[in-house]
């Protein structure tokens, strides 16, 4: 993993789910903060909103999705376990007043969690925050068969790990990405086994969460950035118009990967009192 981007020292625990189990980072004291990563990430990738969150008094629990990093899991990669399997991290930390964030394929776990479990949510969260995501129509315009194709090529891997590989990742970003940022997240993708990115594409593909969205009610925020190329503004103005009495930040400049580019931002809505 590239060095900027280390987590804290805390306790690390599996937890056990069908078809898979799940790695763990609980640490701090305070206020909960429970960060869902997204499609092809590692925990790490909430490791500079970590440490700031901790800084200022926060417990911090960070996991990893099935499959992907730390967690094992060679099938079950469906919206429906995405949301079962953060259910699975909550309880096993008896997480209560908790804020439960999720970046891209991550804020569409919490979104599952809501749709199929409401009940977790009123039990065990204060606050959502759905961090460069959407409810629906996740790929349109794209041909889904081409895309799985390109997704699980081991030719794009290799050309990843070439010495400019990290360049391929550029898109994702908004202005200006430093290239250690770049680096980080050729090195994350090209870590994730090629049926785990496909799979999890596949299902996303075919989500539709909408339903869901109307009946939240926990305060929740929408961040996305305006240049955001991954999941457009236009699906996080759909959660906001959605969800009743959501608020919508837009990060200028920023694009997809907002744990990385714009961390103080995001770590500033995830606090105990964020800004009103």
């Amino acid at each position: 993993m590239t060095e900027p981007l280390l987590l804290p020292a805390g306790t690390n625990r599996i937890v056990s789910v069908p078809g898979a189990e799940l790695a763990v980072t609980d640490v701090g004291d305070g206020p909960l903060v429970v960060l869902s990563p997204g499609w092809t990430e590692q925990r790490e990738v909430w490791s500079l909103v970590a440490h700031r969150l901790l800084d200022e008094g926060h417990r911090v629990v960070l996991y990893d999705q099935r499959g992907q990093g730390s967690s094992t899991g060679t099938e079950g990669f469906t919206v429906d376990a995405l949301g079962a399997d953060l259910r699975a991290v909550l309880e096993a930390v008896d997480a209560r007043e908790a804020v439960v964030a999720g970046h891209s394929m991550g804020g569409m776990a919490v979104l599952s969690l809501v749709f199929h479990h409401p009940d977790v949510v009123a039990e065990r969260a204060s606050r959502l925050v759905l961090v460069s995501s959407g409810a629906a129509e996740i790929g349109r315009g794209e041909h889904p068969g081409a895309a799985k194709r390109v997704l699980s090529s081991r030719l794009v891997d290799r050309l990843l790990a070439t010495r400019w590989g990290h360049r391929l990742t550029r898109r994702t970003f908004g202005a200006r990405p430093p290239r250690w940022a770049m680096q980080a997240m050729r090195d994350m993708y090209v870590s994730c086994p090629p049926q785990v990115r496909a799979g999890w594409v596949d299902s996303l593909w075919k989500m539709d969460l909408r339903p869901c969205l109307p009946s939240i009610g926990v305060p929740t925020y929408v961040v996305s950035g305006s240049r955001d190329r991954v999941t457009p503004p236009r699906l996080s103005r759909a959660l906001a118009e959605d969800i009743p009495g959501a608020r919508l930040i837009t990060i200028p400049g920023a694009g997809h990967q907002l744990p990385l580019e714009a961390p103080a931002d995001v770590a500033e809505l995830l606090r105990k009192d964020p800004p009103a």
